[in-house]
């Protein structure tokens, strides 16, 4: 897994 996609998720987590 990229690191990019790690962050996207966490991202996408902190805003939903």
């Amino acid at each position: 897994m990229s690191r990019r996609v790690f962050t996207s998720a966490v991202l996408l987590f902190l805003v939903v």
